[in-house]
């Protein structure tokens, strides 16, 4: 029940944005780079998936909102879990980076690929769904809080 209810509260609030990310999409512009990233590193584009979207962008907000930064919630869901909560089919292998205190798209993913494991999860070649979320929240420890999520379902 308590998740359920929790579930509910991520559903209903709005995302909050800097007014410099209202007239941008930098989710999209975040996909756009890693599939640049990828593709300069010949691997294939990876394809957006509706549940890992969803499943990013809980995740995302639920850290701002409860002021943490881990790959697994308080209570103990990992990604998969959510993945799977989110309706992401079973899956091959599903996997995740998290990044906070950075607003643009370009540098997370240049901060990513500077990170052994985070740079082994965006060039995962046997990926073919990709998922991401941007959460801003002033009052939050790092403000952005950016989730991506790859897989292969």
């Amino acid at each position: 029940m308590l998740f359920v209810l929790r579930l509910c509260s991520l559903l209903i609030g709005l995302i909050a944005l800097p007014a410099s990310a209202q007239s941008r999409n930098i989710v999209q512009e975040m996909i756009d780079a890693i599939n640049q990233t990828r593709y300069q590193n010949g691997l294939g584009q990876l394809y957006v998936s509706d549940s890992l979207m969803r499943s990013a962008f809980f995740h995302a907000r639920d850290m701002a909102e409860r002021n943490y930064f881990n790959h697994y919630t308080p209570e103990g869901w990992s990604a998969e879990m959510r993945a799977n909560g989110q309706g992401y089919p079973s899956f091959l292998m599903l996997r995740e980076n998290i990044g906070a205190g950075i607003y643009e798209p370009w540098q997370m993913v240049g901060s990513w690929m500077n990170s052994q494991g985070h740079r082994g999860n965006i060039l995962a070649p046997y990926a073919r769904d990709i998922g991401v979320a941007h959460y801003y929240r002033g009052s939050a420890p790092y403000r952005n809080y950016w989730v991506l999520l790859v897989g292969a379902g």
